[in-house]
This record gives structure tokens, C-alpha cells and sequence, in this order.
């Protein structure tokens, strides 16, 4: 955008992004610095590391492991499925962000060719596309074809701009549609499409569905026929009637998409990766629904009776090898008073075994519970 879409010389738009460059570079690895130079015995342990360095965990963790295969084969498949061009429409991830993708493309170019046309349109609007179309291409080229680690509930950050140029599409299609001898088939074309997608993703559970789609194909079928037809007859209609049949027409496609929203709040969401689907509906019930065990209090009365009872004032209750199974529960159920040995996912090098025996030595930790 700076560079682009600024009316100013090369040698400004240079420094400028050069500045802004920098200030990024600054602000994204103050915080890493900070943590990598705080000795470790005056900080907490960087989870998800084995060194206990911050910028392990920008680059490795959280950087390589999300975007290249690991060979330990964690890429998570069975929940996002196999990386492809068209992976953000199958039955895993289709239904969270896919129903006005193509919507969003088709009315992108739309926008694109009407504020070419238009000598009017200021440079802002330009740079907010651009800025918001940029932000769709990376993601969607990254969630598609990336052979790392991303669990569903990441599918999130493509929404704004998945948003935006819905809007700014949607504007762009009906300004055409009343104004372009040619490219008003776009509108319809693009309705048409959406139509055909939504249809697509709904069928992943049809028998679920099966009411949302006689409605969406009913409604969208009118619509659609009064669009051609008054594209196609010498009368034209009322630009009020049209109006109002384009604004219905967008409303259908809004029913299942809101039918999925609302899954979570109608069977109960999954904590350990939230998404909206209607096979919560099934999952609520089976020993699937959360990727690892949650128990309620109760379920814990005689562990924790025993280690209340047979506790001698140690600063911790009771260890576990990692807070992901059970040693989150219990350290809600115990004001905390659980270490946790390998961090949150249980593999952290966080205490050593010579250090494991001084703790043990001093009465700082009497039990641990090993699974």
C-alpha cells in the first residue's frame, strides 16, 4: 500500500517503508528479547520450547512446526484435512468459513472493474481493498496448501477480509447490474455460484440440512429469475422491486450459515478446538467430542480427598506431566497448588530429575500422578 498507492517519489516511498519496516522488526521482537534476556531462574519457563528461549517459540512452535509437515507426523489431517487448493471447502473446514467465498472472489473483481471505470473513486477506498485482498490471498493460499500444524478454530483470522470484500463486493455486482451493458450477468452470476457452493457444504450433513436447502434453492431460484428476467426484457422493472428481490436474495444465503452458528449454543461447543458444525450434535455424546478427557469435580472426589487428607503442608498437591489431560482440572480444583512437569502439553525438559529430587527432598511435592 505504501508503495503503490501513495502520490509521492520513489526515493519517500523507500524511507517510508524502510521506517515502517523497522518499526514492525522492533515491535515484534521486543517482547522475544526481553524474555530471552531475563535469566531463566527470574522468569516462568517459555512453554512449548525445549531450550526455554522465547525465540524458539516464535520461530519453531509457532512458526516452521505451523507451516512444513513434522516428521513425528502431528499435522492434525483427521481435523482440518489434506492440504489442496480447494481444502477450505471440505467437509472439516467448509462450513466455518467457506459459505460467501466465492461470493467475496466474484464480487472482488467486480469492485476492481467498477472503480477502474470510475474516475471518481478516491485512492483510500483503493488502498483499503488492496489491503484487505492481500490479507485474503495469503491466508487462503496458507490454509490451503500449508502442510503444518493449524487447528480449525485459526480459520477465524480470514473472516475480516472474507467480510470485507463481501461488502465491498456486493457493492461493486449491483452498482454493475444497473450500470454495465456487459457485466451486469455478473450479479446473478455470482449469486448463482454462491447458491451452488452453499448447496455443496450443506450436503456434508444433508439429512441435517436437508430443510435449510429446500428453502435457500427456493428462495434463491425466484430471485434469480426475476434478476435474469429483468435483464432480458425490453420493461424493466421497478429499481425499488429490484432492489428488494437482490436484498432477498442475499438474505436466503444467510439461513444456513446461521443455522451453523448457532450449532455450538444448541449442542455444546468442543473446548479443546471450537468450531460450529451440526455433527456437535452427535459428538456430544460420544467419547470423541473432546480431543482429551475433561471431568467435572466430582470425578475427582477421592483423588483429591486423598491428597488433602495425606498432604503435610508441601507447597504442591500433587504433579502431573502436563496441564493438556488432567493437571488443568486440578489445578482449578486446588487454587493451583500442581506442577506441572511437562508443561501444557507434557513434553517441556522443564524440570530436570536432579531438580525433581531436590524438590522432593525439601517436602515441596510428596505425590504425583502419572498416566
Amino acid at each position: 500500500i505504501l508503495i503503490f498507492f501513495n502520490k509521492i517519489n520513489i526515493s519517500k516511498k523507500i524511507i517510508r517503508t524502510f521506517i515502517v519496516a523497522l518499526v514492525l522488526i522492533i515491535v515484534s521482537l521486543s517482547w522475544v528479547i526481553i524474555v530471552d534476556l531475563t535469566p531463566a531462574q527470574n522468569r516462568p519457563y517459555v512453554g512449548g520450547t525445549q531450550t526455554n528461549r522465547a525465540m524458539e517459540l516464535a520461530i519453531a512452535y509457532n512458526g516452521i512446526f505451523r507451516a512444513v509437515e513434522l516428521s513425528h507426523g502431528y499435522n492434525f489431517y483427521e481435523e482440518t484435512g489434506k492440504p489442496g487448493w480447494f481444502r477450505l471447502f471440505n467437509q472439516y473446514l467448509g462450513g466455518q468459513i467457506s459459505w460467501f467465498i466465492p461470493l467475496a472472489l466474484i464480487g472482488a473483481i467486480a469492485y476492481f472493474l467498477y472503480s477502474i471505470s470510475n474516475s471518481s473513486f478516491d485512492m483510500k477506498k483503493r488502498q483499503g481493498f488492496f489491503f484487505f485482498s492481500s490479507w485474503f490471498v495469503i491466508l487462503y493460499l496458507y490454509f490451503n496448501l500449508n502442510t503444518g500444524l493449524f487447528h480449525i478454530y485459526y480459520i477465524a483470522m480470514i473472516a475480516p477480509s472474507v467480510a470485507v470484500l463481501c461488502g465491498t463486493g456486493v457493492f461493486g455486482l449491483v452498482k454493475l447490474y444497473f450500470s454495465n451493458k456487459i457485466l451486469k450477468w455478473m450479479l446473478p452470476a455470482a449469486l448463482l455460484i454462491s447458491v451452488i457452493v452453499q448447496v455443496i457444504l450443506a450436503n456434508y450433513f444433508a439429512e441435517w440440512n436437508s430443510v435449510f436447502i429446500y428453502i435457500l434453492i427456493t428462495l434463491s431460484s425466484l430471485s434469480l429469475g426475476y434478476l435474469v428476467l429483468n435483464l432480458l426484457l425490453t420493461y424493466k422493472f421497478s429499481n425499488i422491486l429490484t432492489n428488494c428481490i437482490i436484498v432477498l436474495c442475499f438474505l436466503s444465503q444467510l439461513i444456513i450459515p446461521t443455522a451453523w452458528a448457532i450449532t455450538p449454543i444448541l449442542y455444546g461447543g468442543d473446548p479443546g478446538s471450537p468450531y460450529a458444525r451440526p455433527d456437535l450434535k452427535i459428538l456430544k455424546t460420544s467419547a470423541a467430542y473432546f480431543y482429551f478427557e475433561k471431568r467435572e469435580k466430582r470425578e475427582y472426589e477421592k483423588l483429591l480427598s486423598f491428597l488433602e487428607k495425606n498432604n503435610h503442608n508441601e507447597k504442591y498437591v500433587s504433579g502431573v506431566n502436563g496441564a493438556l489431560f488432567c493437571g488443568s482440572d486440578l489445578v482449578l480444583f486446588t487454587d493451583g497448588r500442581i506442577m506441572s512437569l511437562g508443561g501444557f502439553n507434557g513434553f517441556d525438559p522443564i524440570v530436570s530429575g536432579d531438580t525433581l529430587s531436590t524438590y522432593a527432598k525439601s517436602e515441596e511435592i510428596r505425590f504425583f500422578l502419572i498416566r
